[in-house]
């Protein structure tokens, strides 16, 4: 198959932590089938050791919150800290899990098996973190084009209102008492 990000970045790389070997063997094929690079960990733990330790660069995680060491959401948190995308995915839905992770601030929360339009388009989650981290860094078009309020001078704006309300007040009554 061919690059789905038709060049716009270079590659898409996802860290799975997923305990079950049968199912993490199916995301993974899944995730390969759009030529993303793929690390699969078996336990949150080991995630959030490979993330402090090797300092590995990973776009995407996509965490089964159903870790065995049950550190999942702790793994959560380091990677939105690290300003790492985050997927949390479930066997069954679960509402309360699902708003836990997302005041963490997890993209998205679904339920296994993954949809593949949304691995199709893992990229453009990328893509846009990318732009984003770029306009914060180069200082965003947005605070070029705002306006220092210390630049404006009261009076002009004062003035102005009074020459208004005195137009209201001087528009002449062309009806009939």
């Amino acid at each position: 198959m061919a690059v789905p990000y038709y060049g716009m970045i270079e590659e898409v790389r996802v860290m799975l932590v997923e305990y079950d070997k049968e199912s993490a063997f199916k995301m993974v094929d899944l995730i390969k089938s759009y030529d993303y690079k793929v690390t699969t960990v078996h336990t949150a733990s080991a995630a959030m050791s490979i993330l402090s330790k090797e300092k590995k660069k990973i776009d995407v995680m996509i965490i089964n919150v159903h870790s065995p060491n049950l550190h999942s959401f702790q793994l959560l948190e380091q990677s939105v800290a690290l300003d790492i995308i985050s997927l949390v995915v479930c066997d069954e839905h679960y509402e309360l899990l699902a708003k836990k992770a997302l005041d963490i601030e997890a993209y998205l929360y679904l339920k296994k098996p993954l949809d593949e339009e949304i691995v199709k388009y893992l990229w453009q989650f990328v893509l846009g973190k990318k732009t984003q981290r770029k306009k914060v860094r180069d200082g965003s078009e947005e605070n070029v084009d705002q306006i220092n309020v210390g630049d404006i001078g009261n009076n002009n704006v004062v003035e102005e209102n009074k020459e208004q309300a005195e137009e209201k007040n001087n528009v002449p009554n062309n009806t009939e008492e």
